[in-house]
C-alpha cells in the first residue's frame, strides 16, 4: 500500500503525510537500488524517498526503510520515552548517518538490546518529536544522541 502511495506522489510531485511521517519523494528519475539515490535517501517503488530512519513512529508499518523495526525506548536518567524507526546493531557500522551525524550503537536504559540511534548537539538536529541527550558511558565517555521523547 505504502508504494502505491509513494508512486502517486511522485506522479504528482507531492510528499504525502502517512500514519505518522512524510514520504517525501527527492528524485522522480527512478531507481533499482539505494546506492542510485542521494545521501538520506532510500529507492522505494522505483523512486528516491527521503529515509525516515530515527524518526518517530507508532509501530513498524510506519519505518519506510526495510531494515528498521518502530522500537520503543525508556531512557529515565534523561526522562525521554517513546518509539523511533532504528534497528539493532552489534557496532557503530550497522548504523547509518542522518542529518549530517554519524550512527552509533548503545544499549541504553537498561535494555539489553542495542540500537542505533543519531548522534547530535542540539534539540535542532534531531527529528522532529525528538531531542538530543547526553548519555554517559562509563568511563567517562559521554555522547550526544537523538532519542524520541513523545
Amino acid at each position: 500500500m505504502k508504494a502505491a502511495w509513494i508512486i502517486a506522489a511522485a506522479s504528482l510531485g507531492v510528499a504525502l503525510a502517512g500514519c505518522s511521517s512524510e514520504v517525501t519523494v527527492v528524485d522522480d528519475t527512478g531507481c533499482v537500488s539505494d546506492s542510485e539515490c542521494p545521501v538520506d535517501t532510500l529507492c522505494e517503488a522505483g523512486f528516491c524517498v527521503a529515509d525516515d530512519t530515527y524518526e518517530v513512529c507508532t509501530s513498524t508499518p510506519d519505518c519506510l526503510d526495510s531494515a528498521d523495526e518502530c522500537f520503543e525506548v525508556d531512557i529515565p536518567q534523561a526522562a525521554t520515552s517513546g518509539r523511533f524507526c532504528t534497528n539493532a546493531c552489534g557496532s557503530d557500522v550497522d548504523c547509518q548517518p542522518a542529518n549530517g551525524f554519524g550512527g552509533v550503537c548503545y544499549a541504553l536504559g537498561g535494555d539489553p538490546t542495542a540500537l542505533c540511534y543519531q548522534q547530535c548537539d542540539f534539540d535542532s538536529d534531531c527529528y522532529p518529536g525528538s531531542v538530543c541527550i547526553e548519555v554517559d558511558l562509563g568511563g567517562g565517555v559521554i555522547d550526544f544522541i537523538c532519542t524520541p521523547d513523545n
